[in-house]
């Protein structure tokens, strides 16, 4: 998710400045001060251009926003490009219309749109709702999830907000979650919906099995 983000980020900085996407390099890594993931902004360029201190917004408080959030919000140019039905109905997770490209391919197999996404939305407000009812997610499990539990042997069933595996029989064997879903939210869900012992399948994991 946050390798997702982070070249989601590149690649609105990129549009931002008007460079190229390779003048900058995406890293992750856990903080020394708050112990928690985080991504870092590299530039590339031997000598630097002063990208970095640029969006730092120590100059130009405007500039983080512009740059880095609002591309990345419903009504961003980027954020309508990655939803737009030509790209959305043929990416499962990545390509090299969205955040795919020569620089990252040993990351290609991690990267998902969606997931940078939701943490695009949780950087603007750390109260956006993660979950399958956003647009782009449900969207992709409509269209998607039955193919990818045949490949699996189960069959689809929905109840409520929650996306099951069934077998043959359409007996519950498993319930699809968010790769964000902590696992106190999960067993949350299974005691409301009284399912006991369940596979827990990511989506992540799911469509992982493409590759």
């Amino acid at each position: 998710a946050f390798y997702s983000w982070g070249y989601l980020l590149r690649r609105s900085i990129a549009t931002y400045l008007d460079i190229d996407t390779t003048e900058l390099e995406i890293g992750y890594g856990i903080s020394p001060v708050t112990h928690k993931p985080e991504i870092f902004i590299v530039e590339k360029l031997e000598n630097g251009s002063g990208y970095c201190n640029y969006l730092s917004g120590r100059k130009y408080a405007n500039v983080p926003f512009d740059a880095m959030i609002k591309p990345l919000l419903e009504g961003g140019y980027l954020y309508e490009h990655l939803l737009n039905s030509q790209h959305r109905d043929s990416c499962l997770s990545s390509c090299y219309d969205c955040i795919r490209d020569y620089s990252n391919q040993q990351n290609h197999a991690l990267l998902d749109w969606r997931l940078g996404l939701d943490l695009a939305r949780l950087s603007a407000n750390h109260s956006a709702e993660i979950s399958f009812n956003v647009d782009y997610w449900k969207d992709m499990l409509d269209k998607n999830l039955v193919y990818l539990l045949r490949k699996r042997h189960f069959n689809i069933k929905i109840k409520d907000e929650l996306y099951l595996a069934c077998d043959d029989n359409f007996q519950i064997r498993g319930v699809i979650v968010h790769p964000l879903w902590s696992a106190e939210y999960i067993n949350g869900l299974l005691d409301k919906y009284d399912m006991g012992n369940v596979e827990i399948i990511s989506i992540f994991e799911l469509t992982r099995s493409l590759y």
